[in-house]
């Protein structure tokens, strides 16, 4: 016969495994709680998208152009 024991340690482990579970949210329906966007929420979190890539890709020209000028500086220097 398996001990008392044994069989609550058991449970106890299922339960302290399943607790994180619980935790997270469902899946059904999660971003949509509050209906359908409406087109201009649409519009709007598009053009928040395409300024944030804009400002990526300013962000790298310039960090290429500072590697670049910092490159050519070191070669300057090391001339000397």
């Amino acid at each position: 016969m398996i001990r008392f024991g044994c069989v609550l340690a058991i449970f106890v482990l299922g339960a302290i495994m399943a607790a994180p579970v619980a935790s997270y949210p469902r899946s059904s329906n999660y971003y949509l709680e509050e209906g359908p966007y409406e087109p201009e929420d649409i519009m709007e979190m598009l053009n928040r998208l395409d300024r944030y890539m804009q400002l990526e890709r300013k962000m790298a020209d310039y960090k290429d152009a500072a590697v670049t000028s910092y490159n050519s500086m070191d070669i300057r220097l090391s001339d000397i």
